[in-house]
């Protein structure tokens, strides 16, 4: 992340008088704890195993214990995960021909961030020796299990997500800031309109980076606002919808959706607030997942002003591809076209 006063200011939240904690300097620390205590009940409750000629039923019933730490820190504009966690939820089912309820637990002995997001493991217990117990643990095993691992996965990227946006700061302008930023922006309009024409010619921009990730995963970073602010670390407003209007760090970038197809495909009109007024470039981008699980982002952006070509298209690797890699833990790889 550039510091004040260092890179292209058009993709940063500019420094304010009003003493906020520009680009998330100084060290903060969120405890994300009671928000865990929260959200795991409604992730991981009434899960249900599907009736067979042996179940009639089996289910998850309640969040018996969330117990050690959950904490996000923000340093010089730098985001640390810290989770260690323990979790017990109970379950109950009951056999065809039986009015017993058997009941057990499934737990997640140790989720830690220094392992993989799929790296965790999933013990079920039972209550008794009986054999319904046991035939109740297993279809817990096979059919509870699976949904209960992608929930535990939901719950992390919505630490990374949601919570990160919450610890980042972004300043206020006030009145003198406003009415000065403004003014440089009524100069560079006056500006590009006593520009050349040669100066206005356009190019395109191609790129291809190799994301560690499924392309699901990359499409929602892209395109909801949750993750948005945590990697742009400044204010956004976008959603997955065709025709909506997005602006990103602090409106310097604007645009709309004009198509869609998840999580293959986003086309946008996108345009720096410093362009010329009702001129948009058209960004696509297609993500191809690959059998190791490497997801192929493509981009093509046309009709990008020629003298701002070689800086949009650095814009995009410091802001949105290396952000990327830093909030979200997805490495990557530039290959040239």
């Amino acid at each position: 992340m550039a510091k004040v006063g260092e890179g292209d200011p058009r993709w940063l939240v500019e420094e304010r008088p009003d003493g906020t904690n520009v680009n998330n300097w100084h060290w903060t620390e969120k405890d994300c704890l009671p928000w865990t205590k929260k959200r795991l009940p409604e992730l991981l409750e009434n899960l249900a195993c599907p009736a067979d000629d042996k179940v009639e039923y089996c289910k998850t019933t309640k969040l018996d214990t969330v117990s050690g730490e959950a904490t996000i820190n923000s340093r010089k504009g730098k985001i640390f995960f810290f989770y260690e966690l323990e979790i017990k939820v109970e379950w109950e089912g009951k056999v065809n021909g039986n009015a017993t309820v058997y009941k057990g637990k499934v737990i997640v002995p140790n989720l830690s961030e220094e392992n993989d997001d799929d790296d965790f493991e999933v013990k079920v217990t039972y209550e008794g020796e009986a054999a319904e117990s046991q035939t109740l643990k297993s279809a817990v095993q096979k059919s509870i299990v699976p949904p209960f691992r992608e929930k535990i996965k939901q719950y992390l990227q919505e630490l990374r997500s949601v919570q990160t946006a919450k610890i980042l700061k972004t300043p206020k302008p006030n009145s003198s800031s406003s009415s000065s930023q403004a003014s440089s922006k009524q100069d560079d309009q006056k500006q590009q309109k006593q520009e050349p024409k040669a100066s206005r010619d356009q190019k395109t921009i191609r790129m291809r980076v190799e994301f560690r990730c499924g392309k699901k995963d990359l499409f929602e970073t892209l395109m909801t606002p949750q993750r948005v602010m945590a990697f742009t670390q400044s204010p956004a407003t976008i959603a997955p919808v065709v025709g909506c209007k997005f602006n990103m760090f602090g409106g310097s970038v604007q645009g709309e959706v004009t198509d869609l197809a998840p999580p293959e495909k986003i086309v946008q009109k996108w345009r720096f607030a410093t362009w010329p007024e009702g001129h948009f470039s058209t960004v696509t981008i297609s993500l191809n997942e690959e059998e190791t699980g490497t997801t192929i982002l493509n981009l093509v952006q046309t009709g990008v002003p020629y003298d701002d070509a070689d800086r949009t298209e650095q814009g995009w690797k410091n802001y949105f591809w290396e952000r990327i890699k830093m909030v979200f833990g997805y490495p990557y790889q530039m290959k040239k076209i």
